[in-house]
Formats: structure tokens, sequence, C-alpha cells
């Protein structure tokens, strides 16, 4: 039985039980069973105050020789006149400072990445810079962009790049965005993709070619990229864009389904739309 209340923050918080904070009560109420056997643990109340937990476990029993798991059991109040062994109580403190810092955003450290970390204002300015550059060059600097799970055979659609074709390689516009990108794979299909982040394949077909992959038109290939490619963290993040995907049909996101050797459609897919 948890008790848990939370203060000493201004304005009040409610303090989230984490998996953390629950392990470590359940360590205190196995040892609890531990050292007074078949005494029953009646109830464990938390205390928090300034990020710090006081445990304190409390233990009842109506007879010095009752069976907890053998015998019918009524707890009774205890009194200061009864025998001590008839109330056990131990009390633990702990630090919750760690577990508790994740939830104040002004403590987090800050997301890896660099320009390119996931946060709102990198996704914005890259979707920016990506309608700039299309504006400019059209079609032709744009690639539709694909994630894939290494052990999986669905290409996921995550976006669009832009890029300054003169200047700038396909490759080396996926790798000097490649944490946005990826970051956002994993949102969008964090059950598909989320446990392959660090490993997610990035593959690109021709620009705004969603209906012909849709239709497994053989002439469209994906292609795919380097992680990283020498030199791409000098590239000024102006002359490369991108634009994430949102899901809006329930969830169900675009995917199609090609060899994961060369990006090419399946025989057996040629002409299925």
């Amino acid at each position: 039985f948890f008790y848990i209340l939370a203060c000493g923050e201004t304005p009040p918080v409610v303090l989230p039980i984490t998996s953390c904070i629950i392990k470590r009560i359940i360590d205190v109420y196995i040892k609890m069973l531990t050292y007074f056997q078949n005494l029953p643990v009646l109830a464990i109340c938390c205390l928090v105050l300034s990020r710090t937990c006081t445990i304190t476990v409390v233990a009842f029993t109506s007879s010095p020789h009752n069976n907890a798991f053998g015998t019918k059991y009524r707890p009774t109040l205890i009194s200061s006149s009864q025998p001590p062994c008839h109330q056990h109580t131990t009390t633990t403190t702990l630090s919750l400072a760690k577990d508790y810092d994740e939830y104040i955003p002004s403590k987090r450290a800050a997301p890896s990445g660099g320009d390119m970390a996931y946060i709102r204002p990198n996704i914005a300015r890259q979707a920016e810079i990506y309608n700039k550059i299309r504006q400019v060059g059209g079609v032709d600097c744009v690639n539709d962009v694909y994630a894939r799970d290494p052990k999986r055979e669905e290409f996921w659609f995550v976006g669009k790049v832009s890029r300054c074709s003169g200047i700038v390689t396909i490759n080396q516009c996926i790798a000097r965005q490649l944490n946005l990108i990826e970051e956002h794979a994993t949102r969008v299909r964090p059950i598909e993709l989320g446990r392959s982040f660090g490993n997610i394949e990035i593959w690109v077909a021709p620009g705004d070619t969603e209906f012909q992959m849709s239709q497994n038109d053989p002439n469209i290939v994906l292609t795919k990229m380097a992680r990283y490619v020498d030199g791409c963290e000098n590239i000024p993040n102006d002359q490369v864009g991108f634009v994430a995907e949102v899901v809006t049909n329930h969830g169900e996101g675009f995917r199609v389904v090609r060899n994961g050797k060369d990006g090419t459609v399946p025989p057996y897919l040629i002409g299925e739309g």
C-alpha cells in the first residue's frame, strides 16, 4: 500500500512514481519480509520532502505468532501499552533528486545533436530553409526520405529534404541533418523504428514521388544513404533543409516494401497499387 505526499516546491507539484522509486520501495518491502518473516507488512508510507523520500514500513500483528499466509488476519490498532513485538518499524531515507530533476524542463541536460538537435527551433528553422530552397530550385533540389529498421522490410516515409544542389550532394544533405531525421523517424514510428535508433537506415527517392511509390512503380528506386560523410558537419545549415512528415491518417503513416539490398520493387509487387 503506497501513499505519496509531494511538497516543497512552489507551486506544488505531483511527483511521478518512477520505476526506480518503486524498485526502491519494493526492496524495503522485501527486506522487511526477510527480517520479520511471517509478520505481514500492511503499509508502506512515503513522505517526499524537498526531493528526499523517507520510507516508513510498519508491520502490525494481532499475535506474535500469527502467520500472515496461513491464518485469517484482522489488523488491530497498536497502542503504546502493548508489547513492542506487536509493532515493527523501519525507516530509510532515499534521495530522489536525480529522478525528480528529469521532470523539470529547466534542469534537463541539453539534447544532443548541436544545431540539428530535435527541438522546436531547429525543426522550424530547417523546415523554413527547405521551403526557401525549393522555391528557388524546384523539385530537382528535393528528395523524399524513408527510414528503415535493418531487420524489417518496410520503408517508412518520414519527410523531405532539399539542398543547394550545386554545392551539396544528397548524401551530404542527409548526413548533415541525420540527427533531426532519425529522431523524427522514431517519433513518427516508435514501435517500428524506436528500438533501432542509432542504426536506422536512411533511404531517398526522387522528390514528390509518393504516388508512384504507392503504386510500386519499378522505375522509382530507393537509394541508401551513408550515415556519415566526411566534412558534412562543416556544411552551413542554411544550405540544407528538412520538412518532417506529419501523420494525419489515424496514425497509419505511409510505408512501402522494397528490396533491402538495392531499394528496388520486389517482383511480386510490380504493378500492385
